[in-house]
């Protein structure tokens, strides 16, 4: 409980200090719909990752604790998630094993992802929510398969949760429906060959055999249910695009893979400068974990006829990460997508700790963990010491209200983070650019934001995304003019451009591009 609530105080101080995105900060907008009186999401279109059952009902709470939308809500959220991921994988690590054999399996999991770096792996694990709250659930159904004995609630509850999970993300269908079903599948179908001398009885078949079903269970609830809250008049989810990558293209997924797992264990030296920093230091400690996990996973893979259930399950989660990143064509960036393969850091993990040290454990090897977790320790305990204030909207968001501009228009990169930072006393939403005019795009978005009867938009603000051309700012200014005629007023506020206007922008109404991530410029 200690280790926890520690724990926890130190991903709140990283987390406040790791800018999050405008994904994050619409998961506040749309928690904050559901707790005023929309618990279906009438009206709004996501993405893929619906967040529905998960981390909204997770803001939702906190904003409600807080009193309203803030930065300060998806910190805690995220530090909250990353807490309990890492007990979780100690526990599933340490499995029955008590004295020092239990400790030490704990404390090699855990170590292996207890401790983000700065940079991009802080931004994967603490800045967004991005599959990892995703990684609760379905550690607590493996948690439930490991610990339990077989009666008939355990299936039952394992199908709850997953269904849970899947209702949230896509992602549960990859690792862990599927390796659920192949693995207790394979099970079964090993246990019932004739030419085995030795036979199972009925019950150990049933249970497995129930695992199987409540895997299957699981992706029919989930979507029975999604069926039925867009029946209702539901949030619609935006449909997944995955497809299989050319197979000229599968050489550079596989170095974008690794690159990718490297950075969530901390290990990603890709890019680095080759001197002494603290940074480029860290992460060759962190290698330490990339090993053992990678020992782990070609040890469960070769022994995986004699594995337990639950490190059969994992072992097969691991791989069907991996596969999936690999080759579907969505797998092809670093850091923006490295968040996908979540689910191989806590599988390696767990792999690590339960299968690679095993009683007796010897002192000299006690002392080499000890060793290097001292080293994670006091690597992160640096990062919190120098981590210092970010950047944020603040200003702008105060000056607006100040100037009691209430609602208004913006890009999608930067509307959500003006209302989240202004704590909601702003009200920004989100329109594009296209073809020299502004247009609308449901991505992550309600159609109640554009209701001219309903709010009263009369400013636009442009700022500039790294990334984009320097005229950036004057092909809005044209598209803006060309929409809403010449601006009443202007104005440079903390590097952006404000413009207002004395009539309800809503009332124009903007052509509708079809459902597509917005682009930065």
């Amino acid at each position: 409980m200690v280790t926890g609530i520690a724990l926890f105080f130190v991903y709140l101080h990283l987390a406040l200090n790791v800018r999050f995105g405008s994904d994050g900060a619409v998961l506040e907008k749309q928690a904050w719909d559901v707790l005023n009186g929309n618990p279906l999401m009438r009206g709004w279109t996501v993405a893929d990752i619906a967040f529905y059952t998960i981390e909204i009902p997770e803001l939702a709470v906190l904003e409600w604790l807080h009193g309203g939308i803030a930065p300060v809500v998806l910190s805690v959220a995220e530090a909250l998630n990353l807490t309990l991921v890492v007990l979780l994988v100690a526990l599933l690590a340490k499995g029955r094993a008590t004295g020092r054999a239990g400790v030490v399996r704990a404390l090699v999991a855990g170590g292996i992802i207890f401790a983000p770096v700065a940079g991009a792996n802080s931004t994967v694990m603490l800045a967004n929510p991005d599959h990892l709250a995703t990684q609760i659930p379905v550690l607590a159904a493996w948690l439930i398969v490991d610990r339990a004995r077989p009666r008939w609630w355990v299936p039952v509850a394992v199908a709850a949760l997953l269904a849970w999970a899947r209702m949230s993300d896509s992602i549960v269908l990859l690792e862990a429906e599927i390796p659920l079903l192949v693995v207790c599948a394979v099970r079964v179908y090993r246990r019932s060959r004739p030419s085995r001398a030795r036979w199972y009885g009925l019950r150990g078949q049933w249970y497995e055999a129930s695992l199987a079903a409540a895997a299957i269970a699981a992706e029919c609830v989930a979507q029975l249910v999604l069926v039925t809250i867009r029946a209702m008049g539901g949030f619609t989810a935006y449909p997944l695009q995955e497809t299989f990558a050319p197979v000229d293209q599968l050489s550079s997924h596989v170095g974008v893979t690794v690159e990718s797992a490297l950075l969530l264990y901390g290990a990603d030296f890709s890019g680095s400068p080759l001197r002494g920093n603290l940074t480029l230091l860290t992460m060759a400690v962190h290698l330490i974990g990339v090993l053992l996990a990678v020992a782990a996973a070609g040890y469960a893979l070769r022994r995986f006829s004699s594995l337990d259930l639950m490190p059969q399950v994992v072992t097969v989660m691991l791989v069907t990460s991996l596969l999936a990143y690999t080759l579907l064509n969505d797998g092809v960036t670093v850091g923006g997508g490295a968040h996908d393969l979540m689910p191989v850091l806590p599988a390696g993990a767990v792999l690590a700790g339960r299968l690679l040290f095993r009683p007796p454990v010897p002192r000299r090897l006690l002392a080499v963990l000890a060793a290097t977790l001292a080293l994670y320790t006091g690597f992160l305990a640096a990062y919190v010491v120098q981590s210092g204030p970010i950047p944020s909207q603040t200003a702008l968001a105060s000056w607006l209200q100040a100037h009691h501009l209430r609602y208004g228009l913006s890009n999608y990169y930067a509307a959500s983070l003006i209302t989240v930072d202004g704590d909601s006393g702003v009200m920004v939403v989100p329109v594009k650019r296209d073809v020299g005019q502004l247009i609308l795009s449901p991505w992550e978005s309600t159609t109640s934001w554009y209701d001219p009867a309903r709010h009263d938009a009369t400013f636009l603000v442009a700022t500039h995304m790294q990334g984009c051309p320097a005229d950036d700012a004057s092909l809005w200014t044209a598209a803006a003019r060309a929409t809403y005629g010449p601006p009443t007023r202007t104005y440079s506020v903390d590097g952006a451009q404000v413009w207002v206007w004395t009539h309800n922008l809503l009332d124009h109404q903007l052509p509708q591009q079809p459902m597509a991530r917005p682009s930065a410029c």
